[in-house]
């Protein structure tokens, strides 16, 4: 499964590195294991505009577009059913991300 996601690290010490995988994370209290794929670009978090394309790595405190993969499970578009269009990455038992799906 992949989907385009709206991400913000918020616990992590260093950046947030494309390609980040076996990250154990959490989906409508499902644990799945998920891989940042693309980094489509940094985002501003209030307006949602575009600050930086394709960048390798985002910081705690930005926002940015996402691609992540999964195992096959069930998700939705966060505007159509909240409950299943949100995310939580988790590492070492912290979190270190939370999203949102804007597509599947």
């Amino acid at each position: 499964m992949e989907a385009r996601s709206k991400l913000h690290p918020t616990n992590h010490p260093n950046r947030l590195p494309l390609n980040v995988k076996g990250r154990t994370s959490q989906l409508a209290k499902k644990i799945f294991y998920a891989t940042i794929e693309k980094i489509k670009g940094k985002i501003d978090s209030e307006t949602g505009g575009l600050i930086e394309k394709n960048p390798e790595k985002i910081n705690a405190g930005e926002a940015a577009i996402i691609h992540f993969s999964t195992q096959p499970l069930v998700v939705e578009k966060f505007s159509e059913v909240p409950e299943l269009g949100r995310f939580v990455l988790v590492r070492n038992n912290r979190n270190i991300a939370a999203g949102i799906v804007l597509e599947v």
